[in-house]
């Protein structure tokens, strides 16, 4: 047992969470086009478009959640709970990290 726990904690990022992976790049690349079709990114509290481009908002909030930091930078943010780590992805990075806090 503690073998197979040691084993998914020492897997790549990109195995161990592939289908949030997958999932968040889709919602990044319709961000991406609306921006460009727009020339400005979607706002965080603009329901109407985020549901369009896919996010889906559920009792404890938007899975995974989007916040836009300015008129050039996003984030996309999956919390699966109340405890960290949190996997996300910024535009200005371009990868998928886990935040610690």
């Amino acid at each position: 047992m503690i073998g197979i726990i040691w084993v998914y904690l020492h897997m790549p990022l990109s195995i161990r969470r592939h289908k949030d992976i997958k999932h968040g790049n889709t919602l990044i690349e319709r961000v991406q086009t609306y921006q460009k079709q727009h020339q400005k990114l979607p706002e965080s509290n603009d329901l109407k478009t985020l549901e369009q481009l896919g996010f889906i908002k559920n009792k404890q909030g938007w899975q995974p959640a989007y916040q836009k930091q300015n008129e050039n930078s996003f984030q996309i943010i999956y919390q699966d709970g109340y405890v960290a780590p949190y996997l996300y992805w910024q535009s200005d990075e371009k990868n998928w990290a886990l935040r610690e806090q």
